[in-house]
């Protein structure tokens, strides 16, 4: 069992999908991946979510996940009636981290090498094996979201 709500890890993910899309305004690639891992007889679940963006500069790996830093500084909102520019307030990344420190777990952000960004979720999921030593899919067959956008 994982230490953290159906809430708060849909909050996370809704967070990190977001952050995703507003790195990618012309379209991208849109990848979304969870993998059950185990090493040394503890047990965690790793979800990442990767853009084709333009990535993150190295020294803003870490400082994307402070409260109030933003690298945009409004995004355009089109809903039925409405369009306009909606201002950035750089919390996503900060309470995503609070939900995974909070869980016992951690998050981080990294480059892909092929270009884009990576932020990967590790959350910790109990003692002992899961389905398998190493790393392991969810089930047969299992296969990571892609979704393009």
């Amino acid at each position: 069992p994982v230490r953290i709500s159906a809430e708060d890890l849909t909050r996370a993910l809704v967070n990190l999908v977001k952050n995703a899309v507003e790195a990618m305004p012309a379209g991208g690639e849109l990848r979304i991946s969870l993998r059950d891992m185990t090493d040394s007889g503890s047990r965690r679940l790793v979800l990442a979510v990767e853009d084709s963006g333009p990535g993150i500069p190295p020294e803003a790996l870490e400082k994307i996940f402070l409260a109030g830093y933003t690298a945009h500084a409004a995004t355009l909102v089109q809903t039925p009636g409405q369009t306009g520019m909606v201002p950035h307030r750089g919390l996503g990344l900060a309470i995503t981290r609070s939900i995974m420190e909070a869980a016992g777990g951690r998050i981080f952000a990294e480059n892909r090498a092929q270009g884009g960004a990576r932020i990967v979720m590790e959350i910790p999921a109990g003692e002992g094996q899961g389905p398998g030593a190493g790393e392991q899919g969810l089930g047969p067959g299992a296969k990571p979201l892609t979704t393009e956008h």
